[in-house]
C-alpha cells in the first residue's frame, strides 16, 4: 500500500514538473524570439535575465526531483545565454542556432526521463500527455 502512495506521489511530481517545465521552456523561447529583433539593451538586459532564470529554475527543479539528464542539459543552456548577454554585441546567427540547439537537448532530455512529449500548441494538453503517459 505504502509502494502504491509512492508511485502516485512520484506519477502527480512528474506531472507538475512537466507542466512547470513547459511554461519554463516557454519563458525561454518567447524572450529568445524577441532578443532576435535586436531590442534596446534595457530591454536586451531583461531578455537575457529572463531567461537564465527559465533555464536555472528548470536545471534546479529537475535534479530537485532526480531528473539528472533534464538539469544538465538545462544548465548547459547557461553557457549559450551568456554568450547574447552583450546588448552592444549582435548576436550572430550561429549563436542563437546554439541556444536553440541546446533547447532541443532539454526537450528531449525532457521527453526521455519523463516519456512524456511536448506539444507547443500552449492548449494545456500537455498535462492530458503526461497523465495518459504515465499510466
Amino acid at each position: 500500500m505504502a509502494a502504491d502512495n509512492t508511485d502516485d506521489f512520484q506519477k502527480e511530481l512528474i506531472v507538475h514538473f512537466v507542466q512547470e517545465a513547459h511554461e519554463w521552456l516557454r519563458s525561454i523561447h518567447d524572450p529568445l524570439d524577441e532578443l532576435q529583433q535586436g531590442p534596446a539593451p534595457e530591454r536586451h538586459a531583461k531578455l537575457i535575465h529572463t531567461m537564465s532564470a527559465g533555464v536555472t529554475s528548470l536545471g534546479g527543479s529537475a535534479a530537485t526531483i532526480d531528473l539528472p539528464d533534464v538539469a544538465q542539459a538545462s544548465f548547459a543552456a547557461l553557457p549559450f545565454i551568456e554568450a547574447l548577454q552583450d546588448p552592444l554585441k549582435t548576436g550572430s546567427a550561429q549563436d542563437f542556432l546554439s541556444l536553440c540547439k541546446q533547447l532541443g537537448q532539454i526537450h528531449t532530455a525532457l521527453t526521455q526521463a519523463t516519456g512524456v512529449s511536448f506539444d507547443n500548441d500552449g492548449s494545456g494538453a500537455v498535462v492530458e500527455t503526461v497523465e495518459a503517459g504515465l499510466s
